[in-house]
């Protein structure tokens, strides 16, 4: 059995999470009355276009290098990112839903990354042992978190 960190090729797979984020944030940032403004009015924070678009380069350099590590068959970190698209996707749904209003992102994240999201981690779970799946997961997890406590605490 190939191991998780074993070079394997994976095809352009791993690229639609930065093609997709590039739609979402598109989404987010020139629709409606676009996240950084819904965000502060709903969240109570002041979460400024500035902040919006430093936060999402730096998250995009990071997909991009995550990206390019799962294609060259680090395959964990797909993981990662498929975890942090599905969380993104239903947070943006729940908000939706929550506030009975559109959240800028939530055509993209239900529409692509609920999708992305879910049919690879549907994948790995046939393809990669338990704890690394688990693992790969948590920092998923972490890292939306992460962005999510620098968009909240926003003053």
């Amino acid at each position: 059995m190939t191991q998780p960190h074993e070079p394997r090729p994976s095809g352009p797979a791993p690229w639609w999470f930065p093609a997709t984020y590039a739609l979402h944030a598109a989404e987010e940032f020139w629709t409606g009355e676009t996240f950084p403004v819904w965000i502060s009015r709903f969240a109570g924070v002041h979460f400024t276009a500035t902040a919006f678009l430093w936060l999402n380069g730096i998250a995009m350099a990071v997909m991009l290098l995550a990206a390019a590590g799962a294609a060259r068959g680090v395959r964990w970190l797909a993981v990662t990112l498929a975890t942090v698209v599905a969380i993104n996707g239903t947070a943006h749904l729940v908000g939706s839903l929550a506030t009975w209003t559109w959240s800028p992102g939530v055509v993209t994240g239900t529409l692509l990354w609920l999708p992305l999201g879910l049919s690879t981690l549907v994948h790995a779970r046939r393809a990669l042992p338990g704890r690394t799946l688990l693992g790969a997961a948590a920092l998923g997890f972490a890292a939306h978190a992460v962005v999510s406590g620098i968009v909240l605490c926003s003053t």
